[in-house]
């Protein structure tokens, strides 16, 4: 039977959530966003997502996993955060951020102090003998 087929033999919440092959991820997803589908599924899967019409099984949609049949209960539009409910996190990013920047900057200051300079015999040296190593062990 086809996955259309199988679809339309089975009502709404019936056994088809049960068909198919074994998962190691989430047989549901529950108000999840587009990002957090794309982290998890890859873009084009996202972007086929997004297409799928309302309570309606679709596919097959391929991701890195494989081929999924889907069903979209429902979207949501987003809507704005208040900010007390996102401070935690805007303070630990904005702190992050600041991290880098000060990081770069020292370790620009630090290379600037510096000229590099490769004596090419003794580094294609090196990698001879990396790669010699690398044979005799079979890695």
């Amino acid at each position: 039977m086809n996955w259309r087929a199988c679809a339309r033999a089975h009502p709404p919440g019936g056994a088809i959530e049960e068909m198919g092959d074994a998962f190691l991820l989430e047989q549901r997803y529950q108000q999840i966003t587009p990002e957090e589908i794309e982290k998890i599924f890859g873009p084009r899967f996202s972007t086929e997502l997004i297409k799928v019409p309302l309570r309606e099984w679709q596919g097959p949609i391929a991701s890195g996993y494989g081929i999924h049949l889907v069903k979209v209960d429902d979207h949501e539009t987003s809507r704005a955060t208040a900010l007390n409910t996102v401070r935690e996190q805007v303070k630990r990013d904005w702190l992050d951020a600041k991290r880098r920047e000060i990081k770069e900057a020292t370790l620009k200051k630090l290379r600037d102090r510096y000229e590099v300079v490769i004596d090419e015999a003794a580094f294609r040296a090196t990698v001879i003998a990396q790669s010699d190593r690398v044979q005799e062990t079979g890695q």
